[in-house]
């Protein structure tokens, strides 16, 4: 059914195009450089599908499709717009502390997946790990969820309390039932930092949130305070984050400053806060363009926190 409204909207839109002569057609091509033109065209389209199309479609939602629809259109698919429960989750993660289990989590193969367990955590603590799939949270199947919003709202929840969960793990034959005790969940993006044997520094950064910059700046100046020679620049459990921490903490590594596409070519002043000393990076693909800047539209990550 659904696809026989799906061909009778083009249709019905057609028909009308050629009852008044293309008029739409006409009012796009002959003014397409005209901004006032292209948004009375818009207005007009907008209208008439409101009205005309067989779906009852209020123009709020239409104008929020258009909106959606455009930016799906640039191809980043990290360029969106944040809704104010969105934007809410989001200052949660960089800024503030929560009841959780604290982990990262995303939809992946249509499953609530894990992408990292914060250092330190109850989720860390029970033993969750990347790639798990939670399956059932309080006995409520986790298939039909179609965003990690739900899960993010069904795993928070009040320091002390419990959640219980069901978790399929690539190695396992039966799904794993896991009872974690939620805790306040302290945002911290230098977990580890100590010198290693001799005179190598080791420093790990497991998101690029609010402080990511500042606590990487000391954590190296800590290092070189304690002899360190080397580093080794740890991403591994990074799952990405805010685009001008990831600037910013590359800027530290660098003599020549990052740009991203968004500043049109712009670049920040670079910071070797290493003073020259050598730097071993390790990471995954997606914490590696974070770092460097790239691969971010915008402020946000594209996991959620829980």
């Amino acid at each position: 059914m659904k696809m026989k409204r799906a061909i009778i909207a083009p249709v019905l839109v057609a028909t009308a195009a050629m009852a008044t002569g293309g008029w739409f057609l006409q009012k796009g091509l002959g003014q397409e450089h005209n901004v006032y033109a292209n948004a009375r065209l818009f207005e007009d389209v907008l209208r008439y599908a409101s009205e005309a199309f067989v779906d009852k479609k209020e123009p709020s939602e239409l104008y929020r499709m258009a909106i959606d629809g455009m930016l799906q259109e640039l191809g980043d698919p990290h360029t969106v717009l944040m809704s104010a429960k969105d934007y809410e989750s989001l200052r949660l993660q960089t800024e503030g502390d929560y009841g959780g289990i604290g982990v990262q989590i995303d939809k992946r193969n249509g499953w609530i997946t894990v992408i990292a367990p914060l250092p330190g955590t109850p989720g860390e603590r029970a033993g969750l790990r990347a790639g798990d799939q939670i399956i059932e949270v309080n006995g409520e199947s986790t298939k039909d969820w179609k965003t990690t919003e739900v899960a993010v709202e069904k795993l928070r929840g009040p320091k002390g309390s419990k959640v219980e969960l069901k978790i399929l793990r690539g190695d396992a034959e039966a799904p794993i039932p896991i009872s974690i005790t939620r805790a306040e969940i302290r945002l911290k993006a230098v977990p580890a930092k100590y010198v290693m044997g001799g005179d190598v520094g080791y420093i790990e950064l497991v998101s690029f949130s609010e402080t990511s910059a500042r606590e990487v700046k000391a954590g190296i100046e800590e290092l070189r305070a304690q002899g360190a020679k080397g580093i080794i620049f740890d991403l591994r459990r990074n799952p990405g984050g805010l685009l001008d921490q990831g600037i910013a903490i590359s800027d530290m590594f660098l003599k020549r400053g990052v740009g991203d596409e968004g500043s049109h070519g712009r670049k920040q002043p670079a910071r070797d806060v290493t003073h020259g000393r050598p730097v071993s990076g390790s990471a995954d693909g997606r914490a590696h363009r974070a770092a460097v800047g790239i691969g971010i539209g915008d402020r946000r990550g594209r996991t959620a926190g829980s």
